[in-house]
Order: C-alpha cells, then structure tokens, then sequence
C-alpha cells in the first residue's frame, strides 16, 4: 500500500513566503479556495472576511505553488500552514485527497475539503483614480497593529486636511479618553478634504509588507502590497455612522 501511495503522489513545487502570506490572509477567513488561471499560469485566491468588510485578490505566478488540478479547498487553511511549518522546509506531496508533508522519518497528511464550502466568492474590483495616496511602510503597519491591540480599537478615521492623512485609531462611544494618531504625507492628493470612518479589519489583518494605500472620497479604501512577483490588493469600505 506505501509503494502504491508514492506512486500516485506528487511532489510540489513551493515558495515558503507565498505559503505565509496566504496564511496572513486565512486569518480573516480560514476557509480558502486557490484556484488556479485558465492558462495555468497563475494561483490566485479570492476571498472575503467573515462579516465581509474585507475583500482581497492574491496572484503569484504557478511555480510557487504549484499544485495539481485546477482549484484545491481548505476548511482550515491555518491548521495546514501550522503542518508545514512545524518541520524545516518539509517537502510536500499532493493525491486525490490530501497533502503530505514529510521530512526525514515525520509526515503529516492534511485532506483537502469540498469546493461547497466556500460562501462568499470575490471576483475583483475596479478602483482607478484614488483621491490621495500615501505609503505605508512595513514597520508603519506593525505599529498600528500594535496600537490596535493595545486600545482594543474597533474604529480607523482617515482626516484629510492640507493634502495630509491623519489616522485616528478609537473604540466606539470612547474616542476622546483614548485613541492614538499618526500622520502621513499624501504622494498623490487632490484639493478635497473630507473624513472617513472605517472598520478596523483591514488595517488589523493585512499581511506584514510595504504598501500603497489609495483612498477615495465616496468610501472606499485600497491597500496594494509591494513586493516583487506578488499581486494582492485588500479593499474595504467606509463604516455608516448614524
């Protein structure tokens, strides 16, 4: 039975940060679907948060991660990143079921769910002519995640004022005991000014990297990651106060 097994299964090929950053991402929802292009030449995933504040689009090319079939499903995508980073650069096996993950004498299968699973689908989203742009740099973002747990914030407020962003982290019903503000210089900006009060899950569960951040004065606000030979832009939209 072992030998029929290593017949059948296949040796995938994998890039390790590819592997994190899709992990970074099923914190938000770790019920994933990376599907492969029609020309399979890219991987993609395509998904929502749980209460679908958060929308994101991640594309790598197919050589890391290169996986058999067109489309694999994870209930738990964190319990199989968990897996594979247990061992030191394991290597991973794919069949009909499952993957398995071995180093040396250790291997450890996860089984791969049902396609149903998947509620929501996020088919992509046009967003062309920000109103201000600003960089966020990896350290930046840190540190407001940082703050956001430490005020327990549930609420990012973006002032635009002087061609300048002023980022407000607050908990409801709480904003004027405590909060925390940052600035940031605008690299793109236009004459408006205006405020926008947004959920805290985007800035909370972006994966650690640089980036560029476009907001838009009807209420939507764009992160687009920055690093080479990674495609992943998160959206979210602006919180309806009474």
């Amino acid at each position: 039975m072992e030998d029929t097994l290593e017949i059948k299964a296949k040796k995938i090929k994998y890039d390790k940060r590819t592997l994190e950053l899709i992990n970074n991402l099923s914190r938000m929802n770790s019920k994933l679907s990376i599907e492969k292009s029609e020309d399979g030449k890219f991987v993609y995933v395509n998904g929502t948060n749980v209460d679908t504040s958060v929308f994101y689009g991640f594309k790598v090319s197919s050589d890391r991660f290169d996986f058999e079939g067109e489309q694999i499903v994870f209930q738990d995508y964190s319990q199989f990143y968990e897996y594979f980073n247990v061992l030191e650069s394991p290597d991973i096996f794919q069949d009909d079921e499952k993957f398995e993950i071995k180093k040396g004498k250790s291997r450890i299968s996860y089984y791969l769910a049902d396609p149903d699973i998947i509620d929501e689908t996020f088919d992509g989203a046009e967003f062309e002519d920000p109103d201000y742009t600003f960089k966020l740099t990896k350290e930046e973002l840190k540190h407001i995640q940082k703050m956001i747990n430490l005020f327990d914030a549930e609420k990012v407020t973006l002032t635009i004022e002087n061609k300048k962003i002023t980022l407000k982290l607050s908990k409801e019903g709480n904003e004027k005991d405590n909060f925390y503000e940052t600035d940031f210089e605008c690299s793109y900006a236009n004459d408006e000014e205006f405020s926008l009060p947004l959920k805290i899950s985007i800035w909370d569960n972006s994966p650690d990297g640089d980036y560029v951040i476009n907001v838009k004065e009807e209420g939507i606000v764009n992160f687009s990651l920055v690093e080479e030979g990674v495609s992943l832009e998160l959206y979210s939209g602006e919180i309806e106060e009474e």
